[in-house]
């Protein structure tokens, strides 16, 4: 009886969780009618910001508002947003993980059309060997009691990537639900 009650468990627990990482959908342009582009990329910019992003390119003529990466924010970080969905957060949580935002625009007859990408990345750091277990702490980080810090230098550095974790569709569709709002509350021209 208590193997049997432990078995349902398990499999309940598995499948309420799922196995399949984070849902892919397709961020598709958005369009809006009776704005004006100037207006929409201001709100497209104080939306970014208010989500701690900093923005590195703002070219009205072209179109373009692009973010400098910004890393995931972490459990005890409460005021911040940039992380869309369950995935996403441990993922921020477990590695060093940087996220761009670029949004196109496209003027139209009766209003603008908006286009989000989000693409993310991971920090790897080169392999080394553990010389014994109390000199593992120290392997990749110079602390002390306050505080902890990434120690990389010479080789170590010249080795050290950032891999391409493709398009984060979550935090696009979050991103554009947060401007989607921001228009209906009437920012309007």
């Amino acid at each position: 009886m208590k193997n049997g009650f432990l078995l349902i468990s398990g499999i309940l627990a598995v499948g309420l969780s799922g196995c399949a990482g984070p849902k892919m959908v397709q961020a598709q342009p958005v369009c809006f009618q009776a704005i004006r582009q100037e207006k929409l990329m201001q709100v497209v910019e104080k939306t970014l910001i208010s989500m701690q992003f900093q923005i590195e390119k703002y070219d009205v003529e072209n179109g373009v508002i692009r973010t400098r990466p910004l890393r995931g924010g972490q459990f005890f970080e409460l005021w911040r947003s940039d992380n869309a969905g369950g995935f996403n957060t441990a993922e921020s949580n477990l590695q060093s993980v940087q996220r761009t935002v670029e949004l196109t625009f496209q003027p139209q007859q009766s209003g603008v059309c908006m286009q989000c990408v989000v693409t993310a990345r991971r920090l790897s750091l080169p392999e080394e060997p553990i010389q014994g277990y109390y000199n593992a702490a120290a392997l990749y980080t110079a602390s002390d009691r306050s505080r902890q810090r990434l120690d990389v230098s010479g080789k170590k550095q010249e080795e050290m990537r950032w891999l391409d974790l493709g398009r984060d569709e979550a935090l696009e569709q979050k991103i554009l639900a947060k401007i989607q709002h921001k228009i209906e509350k009437g920012v309007r021209q």
